[in-house]
């Protein structure tokens, strides 16, 4: 019974025929090398993580990658030769194949070598901050098809890899993990100006992790309505984007504390209200 199933011919023609036992042997060889791909690139995995500590996490997966892409591609063309599917018809269905990957599945080749483009010249690489259609968050896989950003609101958002190429990405930790950041404050216009730049500087400079090279620094931004306007910057590692808004409120803390301690005004915006004699119901509002 076994025997009459597996030489059960399913194609037959004058150079070759296609038994059942062919197309069982074919698939069974190829989901071995699926689970030989993933084995080997799990003990590459390890090997690389023990003896090569220096190669980055992106590198590390980009070799798995590569030879679990390798070793499946060999062993699907083993699972081809079982068949033993003569070359004009090979070449015929590869022929058919072509056809239906320029109709079908373009988008899918184009974010494959999208994504070796990603892989090999690293606009951004595993672990990286990025910015991109006004979402922040790490990157957290790369495959040859799509790239996955986590973000700080524990969401994933699947990039095809064509698209990421396309887009302007703001990398926020492409060589390190340093950024500037910024703050803004306003200051009476009695102030000693000289003397309230040097208190904000103290002031960020005063925040454990605010980094002192490169130093903070203040630039004078413009005149508003009811004070003047200053940014102060600052360095700091951050490895997210809420590591930069904690940074961002311990030196408004900071500022706010060492500014009333100095008696420098922090004022707030006021409006006058004016009253016209002749026409009571008439109030005006002046900033």
């Amino acid at each position: 019974m076994f025997e009459e199933i597996w030489k059960y011919q399913i194609y037959s023609a004058k150079t070759f025929s296609l038994t059942t036992g062919h197309i069982i042997s074919a698939v069974v060889i190829l989901i071995i090398g699926i689970i030989v791909a993933k084995i080997i690139k799990h003990i590459i995995e390890k090997r690389i993580n023990r003896h090569a500590p220096n190669i980055s996490k992106h590198d590390s997966v980009f070799i798995q990658k590569i030879v679990y892409f390798v070793i499946v591609i060999i062993f699907l063309y083993i699972a081809l030769s079982i068949l033993d599917i003569p070359l004009s018809t090979v070449k015929f269905l590869a022929g058919g194949i072509g056809i239906g990957i320029g109709l079908g599945l373009k988008d899918y080749i184009n974010n494959f070598w999208s994504g070796f483009i990603i892989m090999v010249e690293k606009p951004f690489k595993l672990g990286d901050v990025v910015e991109i259609s006004d979402n922040i968050g790490r990157i957290w896989d790369i495959n040859f098809r799509s790239t996955t950003v986590h973000t700080e609101e524990n969401m994933d958002i699947i990039i095809p890899n064509s698209v990421a190429l396309d887009e302007s990405i703001i990398n926020w930790t492409k060589k390190d993990n340093m950024i500037l950041s910024s703050v803004k404050i306003g200051i009476g216009y009695n102030s000693e100006l000289e003397h309230a730049k040097d208190v904000m500087i103290k002031a960020a400079a005063s925040v454990e992790g605010v980094l002192d090279t490169p130093t903070p620094f203040v630039l004078f931004k413009e005149h508003g309505s009811s004070s003047l306007i200053f940014e102060l910057f600052f360095s700091i590692n951050v490895i997210n984007k809420m590591e930069r808004w904690e940074y961002e409120s311990k030196v408004n803390f900071a500022l706010n504390k060492i500014l009333r301690e100095n008696n420098i005004e922090i004022p707030y915006p006021y409006r006058n209200l004016s009253f016209d004699n002749n026409s009571p119901i008439n109030i005006k509002l002046n900033n």
